[in-house]
């Protein structure tokens, strides 16, 4: 059956058709964005990683909307960044919140991004092959599980062998010892190690040296052996051989001591990898009894006029023999000019004065025996550190030769000048330090030095140390005390320490161990394991006498527990052993004056000389069996309660002395 349509009906269809829905082609295109939905692939992502972000935009109805544009940001850039199509990467760990932009709506979606646990460390060194003293970098590269690498991480290193090679917490890898050790790189609970190789650096020179290069018959001379490399850098720690040409003139122990035995000449060799260095020794049957150098001032004279002894081939003193000094450089004076030899076989000058700035010598000679040169320096009191003596008592030439060889080791070894004091102190003001009255303009330290009976042999040797110092801290000495006990010195003397003990002394008077604790680097004062905390010293102790793998705390001094009189003021006995500035001297054996000890004098305020100056010294190669082999126990001395106890006073603004 046919149907037919009314004319309404046919107007309402064309009304529904040109209204229609949304099944029509491309009509997203024109309904208005309603809704923006964010989603992550992974809400949480470690640091490094990424992820990615879906915008779904709808209509009002729900519709999924495609084609338009979404602009995309990221509430914490720091944590977490996002590029134009939704590429999410995560920086460092916390929270951000993504954001989709489209036609004025958002949609978000929360970001965690979390610390990738380290997985596996990789250490690798720019140079696996060191010399001692050549430095390489060591890397740590860091990894999670997936094989990123992780940054910002620390990173914390180690050397298996310190002796070998030694890190630093930023990586610098030393070479210390021959030797090879593992470089170890730990960060939260996982390490990588890698190893380095160490190589001695060659000895390419030897020089050799005496303490006095003439010397009569049983009297020693130190030998001293410099090693450097091919660049002229000094060398320590390595093995020297010491030996005599002429062993019936003079023997040499490993150590270099020099025994003088017979009358000649003997050739004193030190070798060491391969090389060697050659001094003479002359044994004579004239030998000096003063300083054969010494320092002053233009037109001043020596503290000790040349003197010498003559004896025939077996030692015996011969009087009568006539003497010839003469000045043989710097033109200077001597009176007089030739001394006839006593009953005791000695020929003394009355003095010696230096001619103008630059080397002077004065030569003795005799028609039996080879000349005696001695040598001096005569500089300007601003050229460098002056030590100035007052002698309250008189002393034997023995006795003044040691003043005289210490004041000139320390005038070696501290360089700089000081300005001068103008002291106006009465004896009332010294009268714990010499008595005398002193009126002077002092350069740069003056020390008055006096023997008395203090308690017999064996007991307190001396005690020594400043009695005035510049005004601040520390407060540098100008003024200073020796006082030794006549009833030790001969004793000393026999042993062959005499030099060793007024150069110890005299180092308690420039400030060693008596400034300490002004100065602010004294820590543990009241333990039984204080420590010197300077920073030169403790550099020295590790660099230049093998302080990196002492275990405390350094520089080691002698503590509470040790012997009476030497706590707080020494370095420590066990560690030290044979150093100078010990507690203790050995005989017999070398006291070396170490690079430890000449850096502490810079960390109280001194100039001094290059620590290669220093004597050779080795921490934990002490000669404690060496000791044991040559001496007995009595050939050690302990220098009891040594450090003046008086405070050491300094000058106020009016020049009157003040309590510290």
């Amino acid at each position: 059956m046919r149907h037919r349509h009314s004319p309404a009906a046919l107007v309402l269809a064309v009304l529904v058709s040109a209204c229609g829905g949304s099944s029509s082609p491309g009509g997203d295109q024109l309904a208005s964005v309603a809704t923006v939905t964010v989603a992550l692939a992974s809400p949480s992502v470690g640091a490094g990683t990424g992820t990615t972000a879906t915008a779904t935009l709808r209509d009002g109805s729900g519709n999924v909307l495609t084609g338009r544009t979404v602009t995309w940001s990221s509430s914490a850039p720091s944590v977490a960044t996002v590029a134009g199509a939704g590429i999410v990467t995560a920086l460092t760990p916390g929270t951000a919140t993504i954001t989709a932009r489209s036609e004025g709506q958002t949609g978000q979606a929360n970001l965690t991004v979390t610390v990738n646990p380290v997985d596996t460390v990789t250490v690798t060194l720019a140079n696996a092959n060191l010399s001692q003293g050549a430095t390489t970098q060591a890397t740590a590269i860091v990894r999670d599980a997936a094989g990123n690498t992780l940054s910002g991480r620390v990173v914390t290193w180690s050397s298996a062998a310190t002796g070998v090679a030694s890190v630093t917490a930023g990586g610098a890898v030393t070479g210390v010892g021959p030797g090879s050790a593992f470089i170890t790189g730990a960060c939260e609970g996982k390490s990588g190690q890698a190893a380095v190789t160490v190589s001695a650096v060659p000895v390419a020179s030897v020089t050799a040296t005496l303490a006095s290069p003439r010397v009569g018959v049983g009297k020693i001379s130190q030998g001293r052996a410099v090693l450097r490399d091919a660049g002229g850098n000094a060398l320590s720690g390595r093995t020297v051989t010491w030996t005599s040409s002429a062993p019936a003139i003079a023997t040499v122990t490993n150590t270099g001591v020099v025994t003088a035995v017979g009358l000649g000449t003997s050739i004193i060799t030190a070798t060491s990898g391969g090389f060697s260095g050659s001094t003479t020794i002359d044994v004579t049957a004239m030998y000096a009894l003063t300083a054969l150098s010494q320092t002053a001032a233009p037109s001043a004279a020596v503290i000790q006029a040349p003197a010498v002894k003559v004896t025939d081939g077996s030692g015996s003193p011969l009087s009568g023999v006539s003497v010839n000094f003469s000045v043989t450089g710097g033109g200077g004076t001597v009176s007089p000019g030739t001394v006839v030899t006593d009953a005791n076989g000695v020929a003394a000058l009355a003095s010696w004065t230096f001619g103008p700035a630059g080397a002077q010598s004065v030569t003795a000679s005799t028609a039996s025996a080879p000349a005696l040169v001695f040598t001096g320096l005569s500089r300007d009191t601003s050229a460098g550190y002056d030590v100035t003596f007052l002698f309250v008592n008189q002393l034997s030439p023995a006795n003044l030769r040691a003043f005289v060889t210490a004041k000139e080791r320390i005038q070696e070894l501290v360089v700089g000048d000081i300005d001068y004091v103008d002291a106006d102190l009465s004896s009332g003001m010294m009268a714990s330090c010499g008595g005398p009255a002193i009126q002077q303009r002092v350069d740069d330290v003056l020390i008055v030095v006096e023997v008395r009976n203090i308690d017999g042999v064996g007991n307190v040797l001396g005690q020594a140390g400043p009695c005035y110092g510049r005004p601040g801290l520390p407060g540098l000495p100008f003024v200073g005390h020796m006082q030794f006990d006549s009833a030790d010195l001969a004793d000393i003397e026999t042993r062959g320490l005499l030099e060793a003990v007024v150069l110890h002394e005299m180092m308690h008077v420039l400030g060693f161990g008596t400034l300490w604790p002004r100065a602010g680097f004294l820590a543990g004062s009241t333990g039984s394991t204080p420590s010197f905390t300077g920073p030169g010293a403790t550099s020295a102790f590790d660099t230049y006498n093998g302080g990196t793998t002492y275990p405390g705390a350094k520089v080691p001094v002698e503590g509470s527990t040790g012997a009476a009189g030497t706590d707080y003021a020494h370095w420590s006995e066990a560690d030290f052993d044979d150093e100078l500035m010990t507690g203790f001297l050995d005989s017999r054996v070398p006291n070396p004056f170490s690079a430890t000890t000449l850096a502490s004098m810079a960390d109280v305020g001194y100039v001094v000389a290059p620590l290669t100056s220093a004597d050779p010294y080795r921490w934990g190669t002490a000669t404690v069996a060496l000791r044991a082999a040559l001496q007995g126990g009595d050939e050690r001395i302990h220098l009891v309660n040594d450090v003046r106890k008086e405070p050491m006073r300094v000058l106020g603004p009016d020049g009157k002395p003040l309590f510290p």
